[in-house]
């Protein structure tokens, strides 16, 4: 009989208490496929309103006794660029299992990636005032708040101009990935939804192969095919 890996536990077992921390009415889900986001927190009020408000979740875990473990998490400088052009903030959430603590904090690209740029890594540390308690999940909407404000704007470009050029880089007569296999996400129109290149939209339309996106941000519609649905997020609530 095959076992479980141990991390594959320690990951089940963190998201379980991150999730279980969240007031009972923010909505939790995990990204699928999972490429270095593990899920999305889309916050409402405490009668179920709609906020508008969400943000990207990177769970971390730890099976050692030393709680110093859970504080310091190391992250490639491609993992780092691509969190920094992430257009909603991210939380870095780590696990102790010993003590069932979470900590986390607002991802920012650490100092030491300019001092230490030939490394293959770099050091993303925490702190015990990064303690998960209730009483800073109590304030996150506020915290949220001004923390996407101070997100650069003209970064959008970048990262639509990054989707664009990956997405004419792909070969239709390739071997299909993992990716490729995924579930599509069927959208109905008025359906409100998010992209991490293009932000927050809402579905104008679609047909048997196509769906039309108006993003906040845009004057007009966006075409994509059934297999770009994988990059989005459905969020809940119509226009």
């Amino acid at each position: 009989m095959t076992n479980r890996p141990i991390q594959h536990q320690l990951e089940s077992e963190s998201r379980v208490a991150f999730e279980s921390s969240l007031p009972s009415y923010w909505v939790y889900r995990t990204v699928t496929p999972d490429y270095g986001l593990d899920g999305i927190v889309e916050i409402f009020t405490e009668n179920g309103m709609v906020t508008g408000d969400f943000f990207f979740v990177q769970l971390k875990s730890t099976g050692n006794e030393d709680v110093n473990t859970a504080l310091t998490i190391r992250l490639s400088h491609e993992k780092c660029d691509y969190y920094e052009s992430l257009a909603i903030p991210l939380l870095i959430v780590s696990y102790h299992k010993t003590s069932k603590r979470l900590f986390a904090r607002w991802f920012e690209i650490p100092p030491a990636k300019v001092i230490f740029k030939n490394e293959k890594s770099m050091s993303f540390v925490l702190s015990e005032k990064d303690e998960w308690l209730e009483n800073r999940i109590l304030i996150i909407a506020s915290d949220l708040n001004s923390h996407r404000k101070n997100l650069i704007s003209t970064k959008r470009e970048e990262r639509m101009n990054r989707y664009y050029e990956a997405k004419s880089k792909i070969d239709l007569s390739a071997k299909p990935t993992s990716k490729d296999t995924e579930p599509c996400i069927k959208f109905n129109a008025g359906e409100k939804v998010f992209h991490d290149a293009f932000g927050h939209g809402v579905i104008e339309e679609r047909t048997d192969y196509y769906f039309f996106v108006k993003f906040d941000d845009d004057d007009f519609l966006r075409k994509f095919d059934e297999g770009d649905s994988r990059n989005f997020v459905k969020l809940s609530g119509k226009k």
